[in-house]
């Protein structure tokens, strides 16, 4: 026997099951509604392209593969296919070329990596550096999630209290 229609409020979504979940538990990995439909094609739910996490190099040609950026071009490969090695790791175009980068750069086989500090990322042009919106993809907060420059932080819909874990 049916209840009848089941209105979800602001910040929620409405599974296919009728339950009401936050809208932030859309697409974030886990199935939250018993069917499913929060993880559906539906909302165009895809894996975010991977990265590395600050710090760390990809391994090219390897998948998902990611090694401390103080480990390239040390001499000594760590890469599986020892790609993080290499002749241009001589050539330290860091020092040839001054202020290539606007914040640091460290030389990799593929040449100079232009570094940025913690909460920015690397702009499309190779040189710079922008704030990083830790807010997208969703996820990281259980429900609002505000972003702000160099960092973020979590906070809830009306009528709930943030957890001591800052998150949920």
């Amino acid at each position: 026997e049916s209840c009848g229609n089941i209105d979800c409020p602001n910040n929620f979504y409405k599974c296919n099951s009728t339950k009401c979940i936050f809208k932030a538990y859309i697409c974030d990995g886990k199935e939250d509604c018993e069917d499913g439909s929060d993880e559906s094609y539906i909302h165009a739910c895809g894996r975010p392209p991977f990265r590395c996490p600050a710090g760390q190099w990809q391994c090219p040609n390897v998948t998902e593969r990611c090694i401390n950026l103080t480990t390239v071009c040390d001499g000594k490969p760590d890469c599986p296919n020892g790609a993080d090695e290499g002749p241009d790791c001589d050539f330290d175009e860091c020092q040839h070329q001054g202020g290539l980068c606007s914040n640091g750069c460290k030389q990799t086989p593929q040449g100079p990596l232009c570094l940025c500090p913690k909460g920015e990322t690397l702009r499309a042009d190779g040189t710079n550096c922008e704030d990083l919106n830790e807010c997208d993809p969703p996820g990281i907060c259980s429900q609002n999630c505000i972003n702000t420059k160099g960092s973020y932080f979590c906070s809830c819909v009306p009528g709930y209290i943030l957890e001591p874990n800052k998150h949920s």
